[in-house]
C-alpha cells in the first residue's frame, strides 16, 4: 500500500512540475494530426477511391476494395501512416514520463532523433503485428490511452446488439472481452520496451512485456483503478463547482440563463477535455515507472525558465480566445437547440422485452410502447410465401438447424421461437400485415434475400401489400440495392430504401425514398445528401441513451431502437421548458 501511495504522489507531482512540456507536447501532436495527418489520410483515401472508380465504400464496395491491388496499397499506406503517427504520439509520452522519472535532462531534438532511430522497425512485416495488437485491443482500453487517433475507435454497436441476443452470444461477447483485456494487460509494457531500448524489436518488446507483466499484473490493475478513481471523482467535482453558479442563475435570474449557460458549457467542455488529457498523461507516467521500477525520487529537471513562461503565455491568450470563440459557437446551438423532434421511433424486430423478435406479441407490444414503426424482417418460403423472421436458420430461437428456405409456410408457422423467457410461433407476413391493420401501425420492412426465391417473389410481395392496401403504408428497405431498384420499377408507389451497414464517400444515385445506415456512418455530411435528394434517413441501432439525444438533435427521420419506452420518454423531454443546465448535461452525454 506504501509503494502503491509513493508512486501516485510521484506520477502527481511529476505532471504538476512538467505541465508546460505536456501543454506544448499535446499541442504540437493535435496540429500536426489536424492539419498534416488527417489530410494526408483524407488525400489517399479520395486518390484511391478516384483511381478505382468507388463513388461510396459501403458492404458491397469495400470487398471489391480489399481485392483491388491499388485500394490494398492505398490501405497499407494510410495503415503504415497511422501506426507511425501513434508511434510517434505515445513515444514522445513514454520517453517525457521516463526522462523526468530518471531526472535526466531532455530537449525536443532530442526526443525526436531518438524516436526517428526506431522507425526503421516499422519497415518490415513487424508493422503487420503491431496493426493486428492495436486492432484487437483498442477498442477495448482506447478511453485510457494516450493516442487521439483511435479514442473513437469501438466495436460497432450492432455487432455487440446481434451478439447479446442470445445467451451463447452474450457467453461469447464476455469471454472475448475477458480474454481480450487479458491480453492488452500482459502487453501493456510493450511501447515503453520498445521505445527505451533502442536495440529491442517489436516482437522482442512484446515478448518482454509478456513476461514482465506476469509478476507485475495485480499490481498495474491495482494502480490503473487508482489512478481512474483518483481522475473521475475530481473530475466530477470540478464539474458541480462550474455547473452550480449556471443552476443558481437560472433558479433567480432567467433571463441571463443563455449567456451563462453558454459560458458554463464552454468551461464544463474544457474541464473534460482536460480532465481527460491528465488521465493520458498519468497513465503513461505509470505504465512507464511500472516497466522501469522508477519509484524513488529523482531530482527535478531545472527548466528554462524564460521559455517555460513564454509557453504559459501564449497558452494563456490562446485559452482565452478559444473560450471567447467556443462561447459564441455554444450561444448559438443552444439557443436553436431543437424542441419535439419529428424523429419516428422504430422499434427494432416488434418490441423484445414483450416478446420474441419478429412475432406478433412482440408487434403488439411495440404498439404499447408507443412506437411509431416497427421493423420486421421477412424471407420467402420454400413454397414462395412469405415469412417474419430474421436469421437464415432457426437455430437461435427454436434450437433446430433448418434453414428457412428449406421449409414451407406452415411448418414455419408451427415452429416454437423461444426467448428471454417469453414463447411464441413464427408469424407470417399476412398476420403481420393483418395485426398493423387493426394495430393502425407502420411497419418498417426488411426484405432478406437469400438467393433462392421465385421469379416472381418481388411481385408476390407487391400483391400481398396491395391487397391490405399498404402500397404506399409501409416502408420496406433491403441491404440488396438491385432488389430495391427492380421493386421501385415494379410499384414505384412503395417506399423504398436501401440499407447500409458502411456508407463513406457520395451516396449512388437511386430512386430509393430513403436510406438506413448503421449509427457510426450517420455523418452529417451522409444527412446532407440524404436532405439534398429529398430523401428520408433512418439510423440504426440506437439503444444508448446518449446516442438517442444525439440524433433527435440531428432531428433524423427515423431511429431504430430495441427500446421505444426509453427512446420516447428521451423524446418527449425535448421541450422548451426544459432549463439550460438539463441541456448541457444532455449535450455533455452527446459529445463525450
Amino acid at each position: 500500500m506504501d509503494r502503491i501511495k509513493r508512486v501516485i504522489q510521484l506520477i502527481f507531482r511529476n505532471l504538476y512540475y512538467y505541465r508546460v512540456d505536456y501543454i506544448r507536447t499535446f499541442a504540437i501532436l493535435r496540429i500536426v494530426q489536424a492539419f498534416i495527418l488527417l489530410p494526408i489520410i483524407w488525400l489517399i483515401t479520395a486518390v484511391v477511391m478516384d483511381i478505382t472508380g468507388v463513388q461510396v465504400i459501403t458492404q458491397d464496395s469495400i470487398l471489391y476494395l480489399l481485392t483491388n491491388p491499388f485500394a490494398l496499397f492505398g490501405i497499407g499506406i494510410i495503415l503504415f501512416i497511422g501506426i507511425v503517427f501513434i508511434y510517434y504520439e505515445l513515444g514522445f509520452l513514454i520517453l517525457l514520463a521516463y526522462y523526468q522519472q530518471r531526472g535526466i535532462p531532455y530537449t525536443w531534438k532530442e526526443l525526436l532523433k531518438r524516436l526517428n532511430q526506431k522507425v526503421v522497425y516499422f519497415i518490415s512485416l513487424q508493422t503487420l503485428l503491431i496493426a493486428v495488437y492495436l486492432l484487437l485491443l483498442i477498442p477495448l482500453i482506447s478511453s485510457f490511452l494516450p493516442v487521439s487517433l483511435i479514442q473513437n475507435i469501438n466495436i460497432p454497436s450492432f455487432i455487440i446488439d446481434e451478439l447479446l441476443n442470445s445467451r451463447n452470444g452474450t457467453f461469447l461477447y464476455v469471454v472475448l472481452i475477458i480474454i481480450l483485456s487479458f491480453i492488452g494487460l500482459r502487453f501493456i509494457f510493450t511501447w515503453p520496451f520498445f521505445t527505451v531500448y533502442q536495440e529491442v524489436s517489436i516482437v522482442e518488446a512484446l515478448k518482454m512485456s509478456w513476461q514482465f507483466s506476469k509478476r507485475k499484473l495485480i499490481e498495474t490493475v491495482g494502480m490503473i483503478g487508482v489512478i481512474v478513481i483518483v481522475n473521475i471523482t475530481l473530475l466530477l467535482f470540478a464539474l458541480f463547482i462550474v455547473l452550480t453558479p449556471l443552476f443558481i442563475i437560472e433558479r433567480f435570474k432567467p433571463s441571463w440563463g443563455l449567456v451563462t449557460a453558454s459560458f458554463t458549457m464552454t468551461l464544463a467542455q474544457g474541464v473534460i477535455i482536460l480532465f481527460f488529457t491528465i488521465l493520458q498523461v498519468l497513465f503513461t507516467q505509470l505504465i512507464v515507472m511500472g516497466a522501469f521500477q522508477l519509484t524513488r525520487h529523482k531530482p527535478l529537471i531545472i527548466q528554462e525558465e524564460p521559455f517555460r513562461l513564454t509557453i504559459r503565455q501564449w497558452s494563456f491568450l490562446i485559452a482565452v480566445y478559444a473560450f471567447f470563440l467556443v462561447s459564441g459557437i455554444n450561444y448559438i446551438n443552444l439557443g436553436k437547440t431543437i424542441y419535439e423532434p419529428d424523429t419516428n421511433i422504430v422499434s427494432h424486430r416488434g418490441f423484445m422485452d414483450g416478446g420474441v423478435e419478429n412475432t406478433l406479441s412482440a408487434i403488439e407490444a411495440a404498439k404499447e410502447a408507443d412506437a411509431d414503426l416497427v421493423e420486421i424482417d421477412i424471407q420467402q418460403t420454400k413454397d414462395g410465401e412469405f415469412v417474419v423472421y430474421h436469421d437464415k436458420t432457426l437455430s437461435r430461437l427454436s434450437g433446430e438447424d433448418d434453414i428457412i428456405y428449406d421449409l414451407t409456410l406452415n411448418e414455419l408457422v408451427t415452429t416454437t421461437v423461444l426467448a428471454d423467457g417469453f414463447s411464441d410461433t413464427i408469424a407470417s407476413f399476412e398476420e403481420v400485415l393483418e395485426m398493423s391493420h387493426d394495430l393502425n401501425i407502420k411497419l418498417l420492412i426488411e426484405l432478406k434475400t437469400h438467393g433462392f426465391e421465385t421469379d416472381d417473389f418481388l411481385q408476390r410481395f407487391v400483391d400481398l401489400l396491395d391487397e391490405y392496401d399498404a402500397l404506399d403504408y409501409h416502408y420496406v428497405q433491403s441491404p440488396d440495392l438491385p432488389t430495391m431498384e427492380l421493386l421501385e420499377e415494379l410499384e414505384p408507389r412503395v417506399h423504398t430504401g436501401h440499407v447500409y451497414s458502411i456508407a463513406y464517400g457520395k451516396l449512388p444515385e437511386s430512386n430509393a425514398d430513403f436510406i438506413s445506415v448503421e449509427q457510426s456512418f450517420a455523418t452529417k455530411n451522409i444527412q446532407q445528401q440524404v436532405e439534398d435528394r429529398d430523401m428520408e434517413l433512418f439510423v440504426w441501432t440506437i439503444n444508448d441513451e446518449s446516442d438517442m439525444q444525439k440524433f433527435y438533435e440531428k432531428n433524423v427521420n427515423g431511429v431504430i431502437t430495441d427500446h421505444p419506452d426509453e427512446a420516447l420518454s428521451i423524446r418527449e423531454k425535448f421541450d422548451e421548458k426544459q432549463n439550460f443546465l438539463q441541456r448541457i448535461l444532455n449535450k455533455i452525454k452527446i459529445i463525450y
